[in-house]
């Protein structure tokens, strides 16, 4: 059985195409019962999961059918195909192919209909930046998959063992500290997307990230916990290690020195001196280091409350969470308990819809009943308050619900 699948790749990104059928791009004689379509995702899974799913379906070959002309799908392909045992890939992409015999199944024409164009937004590959040099990352990621390799040096790119490679994501970033003009063949043999220190113009590393030490960072969550408040006129987009310095788990990425592996990038935590250790190894050294047990909900959150602080720059900001004072008093939870982040200004109240990324204007009542449902305190704010009842408090509730 032959595998399938629709892609395009932006930015060097791969992505599954889900507003094209791969019926509208095969050849009307091409036999479908040797076919068979699926997607995958390529951000949480990596090259080993894609090889043992391919070898679960029975496929004796996997194609990739780009809609895109293809920079980094031959080198993923190659790679793949340097270290699958059951299945062979293939690609197919506006520009070339990777084997004849998988072109029989397309419609050159038809596919070159379809064309999807790179975006020009660089937002993506600084995003990625930003979780790497911050560490914060979204918590969708599995354990110990790498999302970030970051390199002092081009010629390390080399040294590392591949079972490294292998144990990143499909869609992994490769940072390397030095400019693009070193760049030389070894770019033939990396599957990632690969980012210079020059490479973006709208990420300059000084002016995106600041530095604070654990003790600096500490009095930042208390004043919060007592105001509600972040200085945004001193902050920059993000914290240095952040993630890190929380011992927060989310050990996504891998700093690749000249003096050896760490696990951030102030080099406080050093796995091994040689480079070239397998992902098995780094991953004992790993589980060797102490890390803190302390959860706390607002270390999860706070990197949003300071983005959000810095897009309104409001002299009067202050947030309503469940971890500082207001009407109540602050608590501590593990997790963030909602979906939502109300946020008082000069001009009123907001509510920031975090999956969807929308600010809604809301009233007093509104952020009465928010605060008491995030704190556990619904029965009082009843008592205090003869206007909030349950109909009301369940009418909130509901509305929230569907946004």
């Amino acid at each position: 059985m032959i595998g399938m699948t629709l892609v395009e790749e932006s930015k060097h990104v791969l992505r599954s195409v889900n507003d094209v059928k791969l019926s509208d791009i095969l050849n009307e004689n091409c036999l479908l019962e040797k076919l068979s379509f699926d997607t995958y995702d390529y951000d949480t899974n990596n090259f080993i999961d894609l090889m043992d799913y391919t070898e679960f379906q029975d496929y004796t070959d996997y194609v990739f059918v780009s809609l895109s002309k293809s920079v980094r799908l031959p080198k993923i392909v190659d790679f793949l195909n340097k270290f699958s045992q059951s299945t062979r890939f293939h690609f197919v992409s506006i520009n070339e192919i990777s084997n004849e015999t998988m072109e029989q199944f397309i419609d050159r024409e038809k596919l070159a209909s379809k064309e999807k164009v790179d975006e020009p937004s660089e937002v993506i590959l600084k995003n990625g930046l930003m979780a790497l040099f911050t560490g914060v990352y979204p918590r969708i990621f599995k354990k110990n998959l790498i999302k970030h390799l970051y390199f002092e040096h081009v010629t390390d790119l080399a040294n590392i063992h591949p079972s490294i490679y292998l144990n990143c994501a499909i869609n992994h970033g490769v940072y390397i500290e030095e400019s693009q003009s070193v760049w030389n063949k070894l770019e033939q043999n990396i599957p990632g997307v690969v980012v210079f220190k020059d490479s973006l113009n709208t990420f300059v590393k000084d002016e995106e990230l600041e530095e604070l030490s654990e003790e600096m960072l500490n009095q930042q969550f208390e004043i919060f916990s007592q105001t509600g408040t972040i200085t945004w006129q001193e902050r920059k987009n993000g914290i240095i290690d952040y993630f890190d310095m929380l011992s927060l788990g989310l050990a996504q990425r891998l700093f690749i020195f000249e003096d050896g592996i760490y696990l951030d990038y102030r080099r406080t935590k050093k796995l091994f001196s040689e480079v070239s250790r397998s992902f098995a190894e780094i991953e004992l050294a790993k589980s060797g280091l102490n890390q803190k047990q302390e959860k706390n909900g607002l270390y999860e959150v706070f990197p949003l409350l300071i983005s959000l602080a810095l897009s309104l720059k409001d002299d009067e900001l202050s947030f309503i969470t469940p971890f500082n004072d207001n009407q109540f008093g602050a608590i501590c939870l593990e997790t963030y308990p909602s979906e939502w982040i109300v946020l008082s200004t000069r001009e009123g109240y907001l509510a920031f819809h975090i999956q969807s990324n929308r600010t809604f204007e809301v009233n007093q009542l509104f952020v009465d009943i928010f605060e008491a449902q995030v704190k556990g305190c619904t029965e009082l704010v009843k008592d205090r308050d003869s206007e909030i009842t349950d109909e009301v408090i369940e009418e909130q509730k509901e509305l929230m619900l569907s946004v």
